[in-house]
């Protein structure tokens, strides 16, 4: 959740470096380098003289600064066209433009306060802070060489892919882990013989982002209850719409109504944390993009299929649909996951009606459910898998049929 919000880390390492600057001058300067009599050299790092170096590497950098938001802006549009506007949140998460900015922002407020610091007494002794904002000008240097290399490499879309591929799988073993013990149940066999039945409605609009398990896991066993979690991540929320009911032999009390409902953070976009359909999303909405008649890049669909395959595969390890979690005594934790099917139409349907004229992209929805229909363990996980080949063999002999894009 941190890495979702841009401005923390350049923030915290801004913070850093001028609480440094703080500390180093608040105590004097032990680590001068003193200059004796050596009168060239004192002349270069005069009080004046170090001054100029100061104001320069300020007003370098927070140029740089500009230049770096500016290539960011231009990045992101590009992207957005080109790909999807869903894309743009891996983008504003990445820890390199953060760490990146950070450093710059940092040098900039540290050489700020080491003007400030300079006095008669550093006129022939070149103090530590100073020798700081010359090392970090020449970390900013090579990072900004590093910088445009990244940026060249992210916006290929094969590098776009195998990060949603692996922020979607790293939310598969993190569910998987949450949920040991979850097995799937029909309505029929959820505890009903509780007296008191209490819905908690969203106070808010929005995606849900995030429910903190083990918080409501530590709830569920102080009540004796059963909790029914009528949404899943990635669900969008209305004002006044349920989000859990709560079965008890006791009324709930007011104040543990709001402490349950504070374990859903809700917020005006999704994320990759709790939300397996998010990232395939992600992906279909570049393959369509990469189908339309404006860029017509069916290559770029057939990789997008290739990472919805090793997606897809891992959900041998997640449990989905409706299904239970048990407790200590009666103790019920009922929570409703997306269903395969549905995680399946969501991969293959829309890309079957973008790519019904390419072959080569029919061809490889073809291949990625022959290799599910052989990991899969679930036998009625193969049977959708199975309805959904038969689909895409159709639509492939059509294709054919008319021998467009071979």
């Amino acid at each position: 959740m941190l890495r979702s919000k841009f401005w923390l880390l350049p923030a915290a390492i801004t913070t850093f470096l001028l609480g440094l600057n703080l500390l180093i001058n608040s105590v004097g300067n032990p680590a001068g380098i003193t200059l004796g009599s050596v009168n060239e050299t004192a002349r270069l790092v005069s009080t004046e003289g170090q001054r100029i170096i100061l104001s320069s590497i300020a007003g370098v950098v927070i140029t740089v600064v500009g230049v770096l938001f500016s290539i960011t802006v231009v990045v992101l549009q590009q992207v957005s066209a080109q790909y999807s506007p869903r894309v743009i949140e891996n983008f504003r998460r990445s820890l390199q433009s953060q760490g990146i900015l950070g450093v710059h922002l940092g040098t900039f407020g540290f050489a700020i306060l080491q003007l400030e610091q300079l006095n008669s007494e550093t006129e022939k002794s070149l103090p530590i802070g100073t020798l700081i904002v010359i090392g970090l000008a020449v970390i900013c240097l090579f990072s900004i060489t590093y910088y445009i290399h990244y940026l060249t490499q992210s916006i290929k879309s094969n590098t776009i892919l195998a990060n949603i591929r692996d922020e979607s799988i790293q939310a598969i073993k993190d569910l998987a882990r949450e949920f040991q013990g979850f097995h799937a149940v029909s309505t029929e066999d959820i505890r009903s013989d509780l007296s008191h039945r209490h819905v908690i409605r969203s106070d808010k609009a929005g995606y849900l982002q995030d429910i903190r398990w083990d918080k409501l896991k530590t709830v569920l066993k102080e009540t004796a209850s059963v909790l029914e979690v009528e949404r899943t991540a990635g669900d969008y929320i209305n004002f006044n719409m349920t989000l859990l009911s709560v079965r008890s032999q006791k009324p709930l009390p007011k104040p543990l109504e709001e402490k349950i409902r504070n374990l859903f953070s809700i917020g005006i976009t999704r994320t990759h944390t709790q939300d397996i359909k998010f990232g395939i999303r992600q992906m279909v909405d570049v393959a369509q993009k990469a189908l339309s008649p404006g860029i017509n890049d069916p290559t770029t669909s057939v990789e997008v299929l290739n990472e919805i395959g090793n997606v897809l595969v891992h959900l041998n390890q997640l449990e989905t649909g409706l299904g239970i979690l048990k407790f200590e005594g009666e103790s019920t934790l009922v929570i409703h996951q997306p269903r395969f099917i549905e995680l399946i139409e969501l991969s293959f349907n829309e890309i079957l009606v973008s790519g019904r004229n390419f072959v080569v992209v029919l061809r490889r929805v073809e291949q990625v459910l022959s290799f599910l229909i052989q990991e899969a363990r679930d036998p009625s996980h193969i049977q959708v898998l199975e309805e959904k080949k038969v689909a895409a063999q159709a639509a492939l002999a059509k294709a054919r049929g008319r021998d467009l894009y071979v």
